[in-house]
């Protein structure tokens, strides 16, 4: 049985009709959805359909789903999720809705090898980012593979008798051929990013000629051998698959700046949020970089402590604390963030208090 694998299409039918060209129907015999069909997106009604039309063997809600047909208010969500969901709500047919309402909570087997879930086996909105949570869904897990979304990220888990990697296409501690070596400069223990070009929709060319284009770091790689004009790399991080024909460029650790001696106490009245994540991302995690809206004129230094929270029951309720941060570079009206820990994903449009 060959499965045709879907998740978090979030209301993009765009996406998903390229998916489906890429993977046309003689690829794959059954379709699997791992829920969060809906949300974000502007086509939602459009997406169930088409999810609909595959016939899937299976298909489990995810909590956008929940929240935009009411089974949740989303009031755990950013901001931006939020207004999506509210928004989603009011664009869905009733019967679309209740399709939703009766889609079924993950985990579900589908045979003896696989099982499915949109979060986590062991709670269907927790967040798998990390060797602990995936090590904890692993011994939740009933069936020897797991499949899960939710992070919107390409990562596969798994446990040997001695050891337990977590790793993407071209992962940490794979090898790489480099086809440059001392004869170019490169040196044994260097370290490079590994960058290609994407076609990028945010981006405004300068005239008809110019290309809609960024840089996209796929990860970096530490140099373990090299040779007249070749080398070995070895990969150390990788944040997406790393492919033949990405191009080098050294790295220079960055200098972080010191904490403040004294953390001060959170400003929950008057907060910041987060307007961007590393790459364009809308999440992050410990170790990762965000955009802040908050700058030198905003009385900002670097190494100024930071909490990332949410408010519950519409700003009446308590207030939920989702990281600490530290402010490494500055500018008059924004700055870039470290998330240091934090206890769920750190999204675009969550609220940041600054330490005074």
């Amino acid at each position: 049985m060959r499965y045709l694998i879907l998740s978090d299409i979030h209301a993009n039918i765009d996406a998903l009709d390229a998916v489906l060209d890429a993977a046309p129907a003689e690829m794959w015999d059954r379709v699997l959805v791992l829920g969060d069909l809906v949300g974000y997106g502007a086509e939602p009604s459009a997406v169930i359909d088409r999810v609909r039309a595959l016939n899937p063997l299976a298909t489990i809600r995810g909590n956008h789903d929940k929240a935009a047909c009411g089974i949740e208010d989303g009031s755990s969500f950013n901001y931006v999720a939020r207004l999506a969901a509210q928004w989603t709500f009011e664009a869905l047919s009733p019967e679309h809705r209740e399709y939703l309402r009766t889609l079924p909570q993950g985990p579900m087997v589908i045979d003896d090898a696989i099982e499915i879930c949109h979060g986590a086996p062991f709670d269907e909105d927790h967040y798998i980012f990390d060797a602990e949570d995936a090590s904890h869904a692993l011994d939740s897990a009933t069936r020897p593979v797991c499949l899960f979304g939710h992070t919107h990220l390409p990562v596969v888990f798994r446990r040997n008798p001695n050891t337990f990697d977590g790793f993407l296409p071209e992962g940490p501690n794979d090898t790489l051929v480099i086809n440059a070596g001392t004869a170019q400069g490169v040196k044994v223990d260097q370290e490079y990013y590994v960058r290609r070009v994407v076609a990028d929709r945010f981006v405004h060319g300068a005239g008809d000629n110019v290309p809609r284009s960024s840089i996209h770091t796929a990860g970096w790689v530490r140099i373990v051998d090299a040779q007249g004009d070749s080398a070995i790399a070895m990969v150390t991080k990788a944040c997406d698959a790393i492919e033949e024909g990405d191009y080098l460029e050294l790295f220079v650790k960055p200098a972080v700046p010191a904490a403040a001696s004294a953390p001060g106490e959170p400003d929950f009245a008057n907060p910041g949020h987060l307007v961007l994540g590393d790459e364009r991302r809308q999440m992050g995690a410990a170790g990762d970089l965000m955009v802040l809206d908050r700058g030198s004129d905003h009385g900002l230094r670097a190494g100024q402590h930071l909490t990332v929270f949410r408010t519950t029951g519409n700003g009446t309720g308590p207030i939920a604390r989702i990281a600490e941060a530290t402010v490494v570079m500055v500018n008059p009206e924004t700055s870039t963030v470290r998330i240091d820990k934090s206890s769920d994903a750190v999204n675009v449009g969550d609220l940041v208090a600054i330490h005074r």
